[in-house]
């Protein structure tokens, strides 16, 4: 497979196609490729892509876990100053906070969670 580089555009339109297709979980190599229809562009470079996208996105709702826990045990708000610090991890993790939640179902009745409660 010869090697490829991936420009910012070239990335920008694999994000897009696999939005398209439902997130990187739904997505398949092989719709990513005809959505994005680029010359030269193989199933093996898309597939090599792909796994290194899943893996990066989850790193970021790990983290994301991580920092909204840590929020919560530490008071669960920034201090009400007027002008909160901006590198504050409520701040800086708010929309994959959201993603978390959205994919954890916190505050819904059901047990599918990516981290047990404390005990």
């Amino acid at each position: 497979m010869p090697r490829l580089r991936w420009t910012p555009e070239l990335h920008h339109c694999f994000v897009r196609a696999v939005d398209t297709l439902g997130g990187e979980d739904r997505a398949t190599p092989k719709m990513i490729l005809e959505i994005m229809d680029v010359k030269g562009l193989t199933i093996s470079h898309i597939k090599s892509h792909l796994q290194m996208y899943r893996s990066m996105k989850h790193e970021q709702i790990m983290k994301a876990l991580v920092a909204k826990n840590s929020i919560k045990a530490a008071g669960s708000s920034p201090q009400s100053d007027s002008f909160p610090n901006p590198f504050h991890a409520s701040l800086l993790y708010d929309p994959l906070i959201q993603q978390v939640d959205k994919i954890t179902n916190i505050g819904s009745n059901t047990s599918h969670h990516l981290a047990s409660p404390d005990r």
